[in-house]
């Protein structure tokens, strides 16, 4: 079918050798009129293969591909989650430093990780969807459901099963349990500052309504509301008292030069002396006070009780700024905590898909015809070929025929 080198650089001289090109052009006309010879094989041969192959289509159940995509977050937080993924027994880190030269290349790893795929596998019972029987040969088929892709930091992860919605939702859960395995690992010292924080303002405040309800009891037994401004009023009432019983006083005195010791007049004033007095005395304190005073607390008891009141109230007030600050610091903490989850910004949410990728009709009958009519070719290449040879050499079909049997016979 080719020519041969020596006629080759003879055209490459100049000179022409008709017969080789003839013999040539006649070889090859005689294959194709071979070929034409056994176009009906050519055709059932195409027709079956396109036949079993549009079968095998047919009854291959559709599936779906979803793909949603992110940016991968900056390298700072793989520091924080280097503690936890070199725990991970399904990732292979070879060097920590390594990873950082393309912080892709950990992300990848962690989406391949056993720990995401069998959250995933448990989220979804994928072991029915998969019909498997145990989570090991679940997760190994998972690696031939899913495919991820990094293109200059955005990473694609493209899940293809046989039911559109969940395909959609597998991709979209991939991001997510990553994002939730970096915002577990980059949080834990925020995390254990808030809850400690927590802990102390509960007990704070516990101890600070256990000191407010002590102070509300002692200043009802002792009817003690404030030391200073009650003595203030004690000291302004006992003068207001004792300049009224003056006044009384030199009014009697007065009255005695006109009226006698048993005029009305006389005796009024000396009964709202007397009740002045026992005001007095109440609010002193004195023995001869009964009853209560309208101030509640007395003067005798103000010196008695202030220590312990001031003790009170000092305790009161300390755990008053301690819950303050402890109340900031513990906003300042749950804010500190949020800063430090990792926000993973989504390209492309995965969705369900309205068309099914597989599988491609078209173009699988396309390559089974082309495959199917380039062996049919092949085959009566080599049949011509042979014809040729048993015309050169008749000897040859009979060797043919008994090598054949031999072959058959073992």
């Amino acid at each position: 079918m080719s020519l041969p080198i020596q006629d080759i650089e003879t055209l490459e001289d100049g000179k022409v050798n008709t017969e080789e090109i003839n013999e040539f052009l006649n070889s090859t006309l005689n294959f194709l009129f071979f070929v034409f010879s056994n176009k009906l094989l050519i055709l059932i041969n195409l027709f079956l293969a396109t036949l079993v192959a549009s079968l095998i289509l047919y009854i291959t159940p559709p599936s779906y591909t979803a793909i949603s995509s992110f940016v991968c977050p900056p390298p700072e937080i793989l520091v924080g989650s280097y503690q936890d993924l070199s725990g991970t027994s399904s990732i292979s880190l070879g060097g920590f430093g390594s990873f950082l030269k393309d912080p892709a290349d950990i992300y990848l790893e962690l989406l391949k990780s056993r720990d995401i795929n069998l959250k995933i596998i448990q989220k979804y019972n994928l072991m029915k969807e998969l019909n498997t029987k145990e989570y090991e040969s679940t997760f190994q088929k998972m690696s031939s459901l899913r495919e991820l892709e990094n293109n200059k930091g955005i990473i694609s992860v493209i899940i293809t099963t046989q039911n559109a919605a969940l395909s959609a939702d597998i991709s979209n859960e991939y991001i997510n349990q990553m994002s939730l395995f970096l915002s577990s690992s980059n949080v834990n010292a925020a995390r254990n500052e808030r809850i400690f924080l927590e802990k102390r303002l509960s007990e704070v405040h516990t101890d600070l309504t256990s000191s407010s309800k002590i102070l509300s009891n002692f200043q009802s037994d002792k009817k003690m509301l404030d030391v200073e401004k009650q003595s203030q009023e004690i000291i302004r009432t006992i003068g207001e008292l004792q300049s009224k019983i003056v006044e009384k006083e030199s009014q009697i005195e007065g009255l005695k030069v006109i009226y006698t010791e048993k005029s009305p007049k006389i005796s009024s004033l000396k009964e709202e002396i007397s009740f002045l007095q026992i005001e007095l005395n109440k609010i002193k304190g004195t023995e001869k006070g009964t009853g209560e005073s309208v101030l509640g607390a007395k003067m005798v008891d103000i010196p008695r009780f202030s220590l312990d009141y001031v003790e009170l109230v000092r305790n009161v007030k300390v755990q008053e700024v301690v819950f303050e600050l402890l109340s900031k610091q513990f906003e300042l903490s749950k804010l500190k905590e949020a800063k430090e989850k990792v926000n993973i910004k989504i390209i492309d949410k995965g969705k369900a898909p309205d068309k099914k990728s597989g599988p491609k009709i078209r173009s699988t009958l396309t390559l089974v015809f082309v495959l199917c009519f380039v062996l049919t070719l092949s085959y009566l290449f080599i049949k011509y070929q042979l014809n040729n040879l048993y015309k050169v050499h008749p000897e040859t079909r009979e060797n043919m025929k008994r090598l054949r049997i031999k072959i058959i016979g073992l």
